[in-house]
C-alpha cells in the first residue's frame, strides 16, 4: 500500500476511542473499515472517489480487515505513462470541444469519433490520410475520454517506440518491453508506420506491426485506437493479413482523409 498503514491504523484507533458503545464484533469490524475507507490518501495527479486518493481500500474479510487495490491504480499508471510519453499536454488542447467543425466533413468526421468514445466494446478507431485532418487531434480527445472514465489508457508513439522494440527483439527483455502494449486495455497507436524521411517501411516494421495488432485482433476486448497516413488499402498491399485485421476490427469506425476535398468514412 503506498499510504503507511501505520499511519492509517493509529488515525483510526485515535477515531474510535473517542466513542465507546456495545456494538458485536462484526459491527466493530465494520466500524474500523468504515473509518478507514474515510480517511484521505496523499496520492496525487487523479482525484479517485472510490479509495479517497490512498491506492488502496479495506474490506472485512473472513473477520479480519484486508486492503485492496483500488481500480484508480490501473488509471494512474496510464496517467504517468502517458506523462512520460509526452501525451500529457496534447489532452489538455486537444479535446472534443477545442476541434473546429467549420466544413461539412469536419462535422460528420468529430461526430464519427465521438460516437466511437462513447462505445463500450471492444471496437477499434482508424483514422488515416493526409497531415492536417485533425487525426491526433481527435485520437487524443479518444483518450483524453477514455482516461476521465477510468480506463487504462497507454499512447506509442510509432515512431520512437517501435526503434527501441526493433533494439531488443532479439534480448529476454523484448517480450517484457512488448507486454504492456498488447495488455492495455485501450492503445492509441499514433502514426503508425511513419518511418524517418526518405526510408521505407522494412519487414521488421511489418513483422511488429502484425504481432502487436494480431495480439490485440484475437482479444474482443482489447479497443486500439490508430492513426496512420497511409489508407487501409495501402495498409493492405504490404501486409494482407495486418490490413484486412485492422479493417476487420474498425468496421463503421474507419476514416480515410486526404484533404478537405477528398475524404470519406467507410
Amino acid at each position: 500500500m503506498e499510504q503507511n498503514l501505520a499511519t492509517l491504523t493509529e488515525q483510526l484507533l485515535e477515531h474510535m476511542a473517542s466513542s465507546q458503545t456495545c456494538l458485536s464484533e462484526e459491527e466493530i469490524l465494520a466500524g474500523k473499515v468504515e473509518s478507514l475507507n474515510a480517511l484521505s490518501g496523499h496520492l496525487t495527479g487523479y482525484d479517485c472517489p472510490l479509495c479517497r486518493n490512498r491506492g488502496d481500500s479495506a474490506f472485512a474479510v473472513n473477520g479480519e480487515i484486508v486492503w485492496k487495490p483500488c481500480p484508480c491504480r490501473k488509471v494512474r499508471r496510464s496517467l504517468r505513462q502517458i506523462r512520460e510519453s509526452g501525451l500529457e499536454p496534447m489532452l489538455k488542447t486537444k479535446t472534443f470541444a477545442s476541434y473546429q467543425a467549420k466544413e461539412g466533413w469536419q462535422k460528420k468526421l468529430l461526430q464519427l469519433v465521438q460516437d466511437y468514445a462513447r462505445c463500450s466494446g471492444g471496437e477499434w478507431l482508424v483514422l488515416a490520410g493526409s497531415p492536417g485532418a485533425g487525426k491526433t487531434h481527435l485520437c487524443t480527445a479518444v483518450c483524453g475520454a477514455a482516461l476521465e472514465q477510468g480506463e487504462d489508457v497507454r499512447y506509442m508513439l510509432w515512431l520512437d517506440e517501435s526503434q527501441k522494440l526493433k533494439a531488443v527483439k532479439n534480448d529476454s527483455a523484448y517480450e517484457e518491453r512488448i507486454r504492456p502494449w498488447k495488455q492495455a486495455s485501450i492503445l492509441y497507436i499514433d502514426d503508425l508506420f511513419k518511418t524517418r524521411k526518405g526510408e521505407a517501411v522494412g519487414d521488421a516494421d511489418i513483422r511488429l506491426a502484425f504481432e502487436l495488432v494480431n495480439s490485440r485482433y484475437v482479444d474482443p476486448k482489447k479497443r486500439t485506437v490508430i492513426s496512420m497516413e497511409r489508407t487501409l488499402e495501402e495498409i493492405v498491399d504490404l501486409d494482407e493479413g495486418l490490413g484486412g485485421r485492422l479493417r476487420e476490427r474498425s468496421k463503421g469506425f474507419y476514416a480515410a482523409l486526404s484533404g478537405p476535398k477528398d475524404w470519406r468514412l467507410l
